[in-house]
């Protein structure tokens, strides 16, 4: 930990970038505190006064923190008091990089659900048979006319339609899990936003729930605070068979 004023300027740790961190005529004031985040981040703040006069030697957006150079200044409050003194706070904000240019991962699951018609269940021929020999009131029309038809090879399902079999009767749709995730991190580099609407196998450090087979890269929000990128990328699961990889580009 360093951060001394010298005679010259208050000047960052060894082997930081960027800007000083204070002019010749500014004291730091004691109390410094920098917080260490477990997703990665960490967040900082110091007091500086000088004269009114010195004004323009007190630290600025993007001045790094005089003991740990990771953090750089994103606000600054300052207070103008007697005898023409300004006191500033300067607030700081950096990650710590550990997980290949990236902070650690927070992970956010909201569940999800839709509805999808009853001939994709992946059990439909056991419970609705075929044409030739249905189940449950199952009944299947010759495509474009209203005429039922025991036609496997050329026929188009028109739902159940026996009135005793109240399992089934009138049944349209089924409920598939979708769930939402949220997987976001905190990154130096800028964002990328190439990889909207792409499938993913695997949400890194997330284990899929059961019958999630893929998942859809909707978007990559982020925001920016200091020099870092907060980035939240948007999942939604795809039960079975899943996403379909002729529609959506495998994610690389």
């Amino acid at each position: 930990m360093s951060g001394i004023k010298t005679k010259g300027s208050i000047q960052p740790p060894s082997g930081s970038v960027g800007l000083r961190v204070a002019g010749p005529h500014v004291a730091m004031q004691p109390g410094r505190k920098i917080a260490y985040k477990a997703d990665g981040t960490s967040e900082g703040s110091v007091k500086f006064e000088c004269a009114l006069e010195h004004v323009g030697e007190l630290p600025d957006i993007g001045s790094p923190h005089p003991d740990d150079f990771s953090l750089v200044c994103h606000h600054i409050e300052a207070t103008f008091g007697t005898l023409n003194k300004v006191q500033e706070e300067c607030f700081y904000h950096g990650i710590r990089v550990t997980y290949g240019g990236l902070s650690r991962p927070t992970i956010d699951y909201a569940g999800g659900t839709d509805m999808v018609p009853i001939q994709t269940h992946p059990d439909f021929k056991e419970f609705a048979g075929t044409p030739a020999a249905p189940l449950h009131g199952a009944r299947w029309l010759t495509p474009g006319t209203d005429e039922v038809t025991t036609n496997n090879s050329n026929a188009e399902f028109a739902g159940f339609f026996d009135p005793t079999d109240i399992e089934f009767f009138g049944v349209e749709y089924y409920f598939v899990n979708r769930p939402l995730v949220s997987r976001t991190i905190w990154t130096n580099s800028t964002p990328s936003l190439k990889k909207g609407m792409t499938i993913v196998t695997k949400i890194p450090g997330f284990t899929n729930p059961p019958g999630i087979t893929n998942w859809l890269l909707l978007d990559t929000p982020y925001r920016q605070v200091g020099k870092s990128y907060q980035v939240t990328e948007q999942y939604k699961g795809g039960p079975f068979p899943g996403w379909s990889k002729k529609i959506y580009p495998q994610s690389t």
